[in-house]
């Protein structure tokens, strides 16, 4: 994982048998070959281990650096070849193997998936498979799906048309797989079933409703249309937090990895939209955690440890990055807005955070201009939680006059 921790997984049952940790970060795969495992570690360690019956027993440790003596990051798996272990890192390539090994380079002969060929007229249907798998969409708009069969050896025995259901869903389905809902519909999640033969298949469908949502969650309930969240995050009373009315959605501290989450709320062709959301932070020890917005592929991030608030497209490669230095309160209630207007060839960005309770304040906090827009995309909650935050009240309302009614292109 994340953590650099390697797992062995019963197959059958699900269950660890144990656990290794050889690190800090770990973003490669492990590979096994010649008896070995072979595994790279992000910070210039690389490891090679014998694996035996209760684990690994570890054969060597090489910490490789950069010339002026920092480590070399290492992304990638290794690749095995001509008896050889090669792998890349930020400061060059490396084989491992015998130099006086004699090997010969030949093109790889055609992929043959055995002597099994194509299906016959017999072959046994075991599998039915609805397709799209997953659909995320607006109400109002038709899905088509389709149906199609695969043998136990997962070759495809073609299309079929079968019976077709709606599960949790308002809407219908034709007998051909056309799917609609209706406009006014509020968002919802459910499944496309098919029957065919004594199999089933299921799609699962994400719709949005019309704008505005208004979301406070004393349902109870994470939402069921919103995307990343069922497993990250809760519903529920807010213990201990100042302020609280009611229920909140709860993003815990994560017992492992990166905390860092988005929650989604609708289809990723959305635009000229508001968002906005009452936010909560909690410090355990020196640990902050972030608490943000999403609109359009741009984050609105209220930083903790950093003690600012940052406006960025993306973490991992921040192209396009405004930030000031913004002190906030932890245990305290926030208002955080963003909203992104496309203007011709150019998005203009803004944001605005303020104590819960407060006026909002006529001028925003923070702007910036992207000369290379982000043209769309899903209105989303943001998480980075070493500690916990909470979040209340989520607004996203239609915000730019060339929008439909619905606040989507």
């Amino acid at each position: 994982d994340n953590s650099a921790n390697l797992y062995a997984i019963d197959p059958a049952e699900g269950t660890v048998i144990w656990e290794h940790n050889f690190g800090t970060v770990g973003k490669t795969s492990p590979v096994f070959a010649d008896g070995k495992i072979y595994l790279p570690e992000l910070n210039g360690n690389f490891h090679i281990y014998r694996l035996t019956d209760t684990g690994l027993e570890e054969l060597d440790h090489e910490h490789i650096e950069m010339p002026d003596g920092r480590y070399a990051e290492i992304y990638g798996s290794v690749a095995v070849a001509y008896g050889r272990i090669y792998f890349t890192t930020e400061e060059g390539i490396y084989c491992l193997g015998k130099k006086d090994r004699p090997y010969k380079v030949e093109p790889n002969p055609p992929v043959s998936l055995g002597d099994e060929g194509e299906p016959g007229a017999d072959a046994e249907p075991a599998w039915l498979q609805v397709l799209p798998a997953e659909a995320v969409h607006r109400n109002g708009e038709a899905i088509d799906f389709r149906a199609e069969l695969y043998d136990a050896k997962g070759r495809s025995l073609g299309e079929v048309t079968p019976t077709w259901s709606v599960d949790g869903l308002q809407g219908k389905i034709d007998g051909q797989g056309a799917f609609t809902a209706p406009a006014d519909a509020g968002s919802q999640a459910g499944h496309v079933r098919a029957k065919h033969g004594g199999l089933e298949g299921a799609a699962r469908v994400n719709l949005a409703g019309p704008l505005p949502w208004s979301l406070d969650f004393e349902n109870g309930e994470v939402p069921g249309h919103w995307i990343g969240a069922a497993r990250k995050a809760s519903v529920g009373e807010a213990e201990g937090v100042e302020g609280a009315e009611g229920k909140v959605l709860i993003k815990p501290k994560s017992a492992r990895g990166v905390p860092r989450a988005t929650f989604f709320m609708g289809p990723s062709s959305m635009r000229g939209y508001t968002i906005q959301a009452d936010v909560y932070a909690v410090q355990e020890g020196r640990r902050k955690p972030d608490v943000g917005v999403v609109n359009s592929g741009y984050t609105l991030d209220l930083q903790g440890n950093h003690q600012r608030l940052s406006l960025y497209s993306w973490p991992s490669e921040l192209r396009m990055e405004t930030k000031l230095d913004f002190p906030w309160e932890m245990s305290t209630w926030y208002t955080i807005k963003l909203r992104v207007d496309q203007q011709g060839d150019k998005a203009r960005i803004r944001g605005k955070v303020w104590k819960r309770g407060e006026a909002e304040p006529e001028a925003w906090s923070i702007e910036a201009e992207d000369a290379l827009p982000i043209t769309q995309g899903s209105p989303g909650i943001y998480g980075f939680t070493y500690a916990p935050a909470y979040y209340d009240n989520v607004l996203v309302t239609e915000s730019a006059p060339t929008t439909t009614a619905s606040g989507m292109p």
